[in-house]
């Protein structure tokens, strides 16, 4: 629903516009008043110039430096390693070892970090690895951010942990004066940073598709979602750790510690004590679920992961944090390899949770079929996308999908057991199984794993980022696993058939033939014809 927000407060920002080219007096008395409203209940205030801070150098000794070095001589210089992270818990699990054995840093970027068992559980990790003397830089956005400012800003005294926000709203009480702010500043606040990324000492990355919240790792009994990421090693692990400093270096980052008065500093050790009450309150789930809530050797998994890893090589994109409307800004999207100036292409798969393709999305696929490629794609079925608002406007893409030739199927809400393996961590097992995933591989060489959705937000409003990777060994595992989620088990395979000289659309699914589209009730497709009615496409 919260979709819904930036639409109805850029409607508040047009009729200010509106009523001020009718009557300047007014814009000028109305601005006055409402800036000096703001101003009187504004919790934030301009920081003070920041020292830029940069990654520090790959550490030289501990588990993840011998891990990396072992790699690197095995790979040769110039390529990396990458693994696949497809299970929900292997993906905690791997953030827990690397917070575990850092040395030297760890620097995390985050569009969402809940304030949930699984939150808190790494919030905890970082603050042992803080008390024993590792560098620890956590960026995440505001717009979902629902933190105790005062808390958050003594955490960031810690002399080791430094914690700052994205974009933030000045104004932090008030639900109207909140509305009122993201009216006046529309497009600034209307632009966030969704990139995932997490270094440990400048050796060791994960990047793709998951935030820090229960549903990402498997721990909800209601939602958990299917996702997918890469841990990385090698040349390319430099590069996501530059980009990582582009964003904390950014006059949008503002830092965590002065979010609150001074005195929060001295706030610090009574913060951490009631902070390690919570997380020892907070993560039965985690603990019953096999995750140790204490510092663990992990030193049999690490010395095991040469063996999974392909080698290749990777560029890492992302897009440029600035926040400012009036300044034109480069998407990534631009600058990676053109798909459609591929040529003989075979096969391309593509999967997105949120999928509002753009017509040269669709001129893509069309060249790639008409060229003799197979394409397929994957999109959540109605019960298996998070936000229905999304999925009521996709849902008037699949027949211009369909009519450029490619295969398009959609998640079950109801995942099968081999499924499940991948999304549930037990004991939990949730009622709905939800899609996450973004990401593409092509002709079993290429792939892209990362942030990006294949929706106007995504794709022309939010900062993104991702590894582009050239590695046949990784592309083939990634396509067998997206075949592996097509399965009739686990997807609808949508058509369309003509009967009578009129074109249907069909689902199929586990022996199943459906004339209209999957739904959890009547009220969810009620509510499905009436958001797509909504003219909010280009928000969401």
């Amino acid at each position: 629903m919260f979709r819904l927000v930036p639409y109805l407060t850029d409607r508040i920002s047009f009729f200010m516009k509106f009523r001020a080219k009718r009557a300047w007096p007014w814009k000028a008395m109305g601005t006055a008043f409402l800036g000096q409203f703001l101003i009187g209940c504004a919790s934030l205030t301009p920081p003070l110039p920041q020292p830029a801070t940069l990654a520090l150098e790959p550490a030289n000794s501990g588990l993840l430096a011998e891990a990396s070095l072992d790699i690197g001589r095995e790979l040769g210089p110039g390529l990396s390693g990458f693994a696949l992270l497809k299970e929900n818990a292997e993906a905690l699990k791997w953030r827990l070892a690397m917070i575990d054995h850092a040395e030297r840093s760890i620097d995390m970027q985050y569009y969402l970090w809940e304030r949930d068992e699984a939150g808190l559980l790494l919030i905890g990790r970082l603050l042992d690895a803080a008390e024993r003397g590792v560098r620890v830089r956590v960026l995440v956005d505001d717009f979902l951010f629902h933190g105790d400012e005062r808390r958050i800003a003594a955490l960031s005294h810690h002399p080791n942990l430094e914690i700052k926000i994205f974009n933030p709203r000045y104004v932090r009480r008030g639900k109207v004066r909140e509305m009122l702010e993201f009216g006046v500043k529309f497009k600034k606040l209307n632009r966030r940073m969704h990139n995932k990324v997490f270094v440990a000492d400048n050796r060791v990355a994960i990047v793709g598709g998951r935030n820090v919240g229960y549903h990402y790792f498997g721990l909800s009994q209601h939602f958990n979602f299917v996702d997918l990421e890469v841990l990385t090693a090698g040349a390319v692990v430099r590069e996501i750790s530059r980009g990582f400093d582009v964003f904390w270096n950014s006059e949008a980052a503002y830092p965590a510690r002065e979010m609150a008065p001074p005195a929060a500093g001295e706030d610090l050790d009574l913060v951490m004590a009631a902070l390690r009450e919570e997380i020892e309150a907070g993560t039965l789930m985690a603990g019953k679920a096999g995750f140790p809530l204490e510092r663990k050797d992990w030193t049999a998994s690490f010395e095991a992961l040469p063996d999974r890893f392909h080698q290749g090589t990777a560029t890492f994109y992302h897009d440029e944090p600035g926040i400012d409307p009036k300044k034109e800004r480069t998407r990534f999207l631009d600058e990676i390899p053109s798909v459609a100036a591929y040529r003989n292409p075979k096969e391309l798969m593509v999967i997105s949770p949120y999928l509002i393709p753009r017509d040269q999305f669709l001129a893509n696929i069309e060249t790639y079929t008409r060229q003799g490629a197979r394409v397929r794609i994957l999109a959540p079925s109605m019960g298996a996308n998070n936000q229905a608002m999304v999925h009521s406007h996709y849902r008037q893409y699949r027949r211009k999908i369909l009519e450029r030739g490619a295969e398009l199927y959609e998640l079950r809400e109801d995942g099968a057991d081999g499924l499940r393996a991948f999304t549930d961590t037990p004991p939990a097992r949730a009622q709905i199984v939800g899609l996450h995933l973004k990401g593409f591989v092509r002709d079993r060489r290429t792939c892209f794993i990362g942030s990006l959705n294949m929706d106007p937000r995504s794709v022309e409003i939010n900062t993104e980022g991702g590894l582009w990777i050239e590695s046949p060994g990784l592309a083939n595992e990634v396509a067998d696993h997206f075949e592996f989620l097509m399965e009739p088990d686990n997807a609808w395979r949508v058509t369309s058939e003509t009967n009578k000289g009129t074109a249907h659309l069909i689902w199929r699914s586990r022996g199943e033939v459906l004339k209209r589209q999957p739904a959890p009730s009547g009220g969810a497709q009620l509510r499905d014809f009436l958001f797509g009615l909504l003219p909010i496409r280009r928000q969401l």
